[in-house]
């Protein structure tokens, strides 16, 4: 499969971004809009991961990001930067 696309709010992130699955993942294209959610309000923070020795595991940074604004929203897009890249 060349592409996939998974719509959802943080915890569909979140999920798409912790193992088993983080590998599969090349990119994110997410949208922020200028709504104040309350606290709690969507939260992207996937769990930390070890590395082989048991040390907190480089985090995960986009690469080549972009911003592209769409009506009152923005749209960021990124490359996921693995550690080996």
């Amino acid at each position: 499969m060349a592409a996939c696309e998974e719509t959802g709010g943080g915890q569909v992130i979140n999920s798409l971004l912790a193992p088993p699955d983080s590998p599969l993942i090349d990119s994110v294209i997410v949208t922020i809009a200028p709504t104040w959610l309350g606290q709690g309000g969507v939260v992207v923070s996937p769990p930390r991961t070890l590395d082989g020795s048991g040390n907190p595991a480089s985090p995960m940074r986009l690469a080549g990001v972009s911003w592209h604004p769409l009506g009152e929203d923005i749209v960021l897009c990124g490359r996921i930067s693995r550690s080996s890249e």
